[in-house]
């Protein structure tokens, strides 16, 4: 919300850790340096010792890619009309990027393979 409404002020120069006393805080509204808040396993900020995230997993980060590429790929064989109802839809989490249904590049309404009606006609113009 500081950010928001233009509150948020960045720090210029490292504080006091309140656990270690050393000048190793570098991050605004912070009390504890990132050492001690990963030993004592609290929140920085506030303390709490709820569930802590370490560092983030550059490997969900390349899943994620494949699956917007995979959406995107989804979607892009629909009509523009289907694209952006699918889209509000993610958007409102009404459903999941897997839950797209993959169309294909082929039409289902066409049957290119040849049938019988097509080499009856042939035989009868010979």
């Amino acid at each position: 919300w500081r950010k928001q409404y233009r509150k948020y002020k960045p720090l210029t120069a490292a504080k006091k850790c309140v656990s270690c006393q050393l000048k190793k805080v570098k991050k605004a509204y912070h009390i504890l340096c990132d050492d001690c808040a990963r030993a004592k396993k609290v929140c920085a900020k506030c303390q709490d010792d709820g569930k802590i995230i370490d560092d983030f997993n550059p490997k969900s980060i390349l899943e994620a890619q494949k699956d917007d590429q995979e959406l995107e790929r989804r979607l892009a064989n629909m009509r523009e009309r289907e694209r952006r109802s699918y889209r509000r839809k993610i958007e409102r989490g009404d459903i999941k990027p897997s839950d797209v249904p993959d169309l294909g590049d082929d039409d289902s309404d066409f049957d290119f393979t040849g049938s019988e009606d097509e080499s009856s006609d042939e035989e009868k113009l010979a």
